[in-house]
């Protein structure tokens, strides 16, 4: 259904299946310790998505390598949630066994998120994906802090600091974003 209004949402169909895998902590660090590999063949496997479908006409695009693409901030982010989120995987699940789906949505979120350095464009398929933070990691801090009421105070306050701060680095960034209707003087090497 989600396809009618943009048809990359059909990447949600795997999850239905991936996210019921009751091994999150294998899912899991298969995503971490496969990431070099999926990143280092990452042109490979936007090509194979986009002609295996047949969308080379309207998504053609996406599998284009892009002189200038991904986000280090976004990609380093990724990477260090999913290290500590695996390092407190045991302290989590024994508070909440039925996170595991939340765990699984991000091991899918980690998989997808190197595409973002083939065409930014595609970063979109992994944010799909990625938009779990926003539960996930408020339910970390809140699993690692079971008992410390200032610990999580401290751990929110700098979450939410560190969110900030990331925001508006990307909103100062150096390459002006415009909508396609706006004026833009374009940057060197278009």
């Amino acid at each position: 259904m989600a396809s009618l209004f943009h048809i990359t949402a059909i990447v949600f169909l795997p999850l239905y299946i991936i996210a019921e895998i009751k091994r999150p902590k294998l899912l899991f660090a298969v995503a971490l310790t496969g990431f070099p590999l999926v990143m280092m063949f990452k042109n490979v496997l936007a090509i194979f998505f986009v002609y295996s479908f047949g969308l080379e006409e309207r998504f053609g695009s996406f599998a284009e390598q892009y002189e200038k693409g991904g986000s280090f901030i976004l990609t380093s982010f990724h990477i260090l949630l999913a290290v500590g989120a695996l390092f407190i995987m045991k302290k989590v699940f024994s508070i909440a066994p039925q996170i595991y789906r939340m765990y699984n949505t991000f091991a899918v979120a980690l998989f997808f998120l190197p595409l973002q350095w083939v065409n930014p464009s595609a970063g979109r398929i992994s944010q799909y994906f990625a938009i779990i933070m926003m539960v996930w990691i408020p339910f970390l801090i809140d699993s690692i802090c079971v008992g410390h009421a200032k610990r999580r105070l401290f751990l929110y306050s700098i979450s939410t600091m560190t969110f900030v701060i990331f925001t508006l680095f990307a909103i100062t960034s150096w390459d002006e974003y415009k909508f396609f209707w706006q004026h833009m003087k374009l940057p060197v090497g278009y």
